[in-house]
């Protein structure tokens, strides 16, 4: 990742543990940190090229719009992702990315 992707996913961090933060219902930032971790380690050892900075975002952003967190209507537009990816100011066509792997649980 460049220094860029670097200080845009440390923005999505933020937002995250913003959004997450205490959530008691398992779905806490530290969860969301845990599922990065994971996610980053499965991509490292991936026998295929795999866009690290792509997984990352997709790990960290998997939770902020749970139906069980924000509604399922918010849930169904993906109003934290959008948002989170948009103040990061994450290209268009990665959020478009991102957007299909959490719409179509592809993730991981």
């Amino acid at each position: 990742m460049d220094e860029r992707q670097i200080a845009q996913l440390e923005t999505i961090k933020n937002k995250v543990r913003d959004i997450l933060g205490g959530d008691p219902s398992g779905h806490a930032d530290d969860h969301v940190e845990r599922v990065a971790l994971l996610a980053e380690r499965f991509a490292s050892e991936c026998n295929e090229p795999v866009d690290l900075y792509e997984v990352l975002l997709t790990a960290w952003l998997h939770d902020v719009d749970d139906y069980k967190l924000v509604g399922k209507a918010q849930a169904e537009k993906l109003t934290n992702t959008v948002n989170s990816m948009a103040e990061a100011g994450v290209a268009a066509d990665l959020c478009q990315a991102v957007l299909e792997r959490k719409y179509c649980g592809d993730w991981l």
